[in-house]
């Protein structure tokens, strides 16, 4: 089973592009390397980005299942400084 995330842009008002994990960790720390590479929008604008989880991917069966809206797990402003 794999976890599915999305950034929403709240600039734009729309999420980016889902990616799959194994564990939220994971999902966590990729979106924190994200504030922290100065290279990046969301270090750029830490405001503007939130990480959500989206659901699940079952991936022997190839079944995706949503939840009931998007979780929101953390704001780039929150981890920009950590």
């Amino acid at each position: 089973m794999m976890q599915i995330y999305a950034i929403k842009d709240k600039a734009t008002e729309a999420f980016h592009n889902p990616f799959f994990v194994r564990a939220r960790g994971i999902a966590m720390r990729m979106f924190m390397d994200e504030t922290k590479n100065e290279q990046s929008q969301i270090n750029k604008h830490p405001d503007d980005f939130e990480l959500h989880y989206i659901g699940d991917f079952n991936d022997e069966t190839g079944q995706i299942q949503q939840t009931n809206g998007t979780e929101m797990i953390a704001k780039a402003s929150d981890l920009i400084n950590l």
